[in-house]
């Protein structure tokens, strides 16, 4: 997900999701702040149960 904002830091710019670079940093953050505390596996299970719940 990181990767992915940084790939399009620029459209989301555009396109105002963030209001500037810092609001991106910010984000980015916490994501990271939250994968260290969470459990892989667990957040991984939750993906998979949510996309078996699309279909």
């Amino acid at each position: 997900m990181i990767s992915l904002i940084h790939f399009r830091k620029d459209r989301l710019l555009e396109k105002k999701a963030f209001i500037d670079q810092m609001e991106i940093d910010s984000h980015v953050k916490i994501i990271e702040d939250e994968n260290k505390i969470s459990n892989k596996d667990a957040r991984m299970r939750e993906l998979e149960n949510w996309l078996n719940n699309l279909n």
